[in-house]
């Protein structure tokens, strides 16, 4: 949404969240692709007090807009819930906090939230005779030399599928890890596939992680 059209939004609701003691929050809910922004709508957008918490949101409106009402407070942020998505900028700074001063009635503060898409990967685990193998657990971990932290986990079902979802941009390895129990007297292992992931990128149907087992 034009700033100009959040300020007078907010401006527009100043004289009765005077009445009422209310302070008010008025921006823009936006979604970055490459160079642009769109609006995003549907999504909760809610102050938090330093206070007392999370507070009552709204949800935005077609073109993204919304305007946050709640009892004044020395020290707001402001926070959106919006499935898929993560916070990365508010006006333009690179940042996914920033704090107001809504300590009076009536509008306090313009938060144009821009949101970035997450990723998802999906795929099978499959045999070295191309048959799905259940119980695989599939460890995502970041692409860096000696790295063994896991950041998700997901396991493989009875069709050897697996997803892993709301993942931030950049590079991972998959890494197939059998859960105990899974053949007794058979030991499982695969090797990692890398992959790079931008914003809102749906990895789907990509080469399939084999497990293979080692008798021992």
């Amino acid at each position: 949404m034009p700033r100009a059209l959040a300020i007078s939004t907010a401006a527009f609701l100043a004289a009765p969240l005077a009445l009422m003691g209310q302070a008010a929050i008025a921006g823009a809910l936006q979604e970055q692709r490459g160079e642009s922004l769109y609006p995003v709508s549907n999504c909760v957008v809610f102050p938090r007090s330093s206070k007392n918490g999370p507070l009552v949101g709204e949800y935005s409106g077609d073109k993204g807009q919304f305007v946050l009402a709640f009892p004044p407070d020395p020290r707001v942020s402001v926070g959106a819930d919006c499935p898929g998505y993560r916070l990365i900028s508010i006006n333009g700074r690179r940042s996914a906090l920033a704090t107001y001063d809504c300590s009076q009635p009536g509008p306090c503060a313009q938060a144009d939230l821009t949101l970035e898409p997450l990723a998802v990967i999906e795929g099978h685990v499959l045999d070295s005779n191309g048959m799905p193998v259940e119980s695989i657990g599939v460890d995502l971990r970041q692409s860096a030399a000696g790295s063994r932290s896991r950041l998700r986990r997901a396991v493989s079902d009875d069709r050897g599928y697996f997803r892993l979802f709301h993942l931030p941009p950049g590079d991972y390895d998959l890494v197939p890890q059998p859960r105990s129990g899974l053949a007794e007297g058979i030991e499982w292992k695969g090797d990692p596939q890398h992959l790079s992931l931008g914003p809102g990128d749906v990895i789907s149907g990509a080469q399939p992680l084999f497990a293979t087992p080692n008798c021992v």
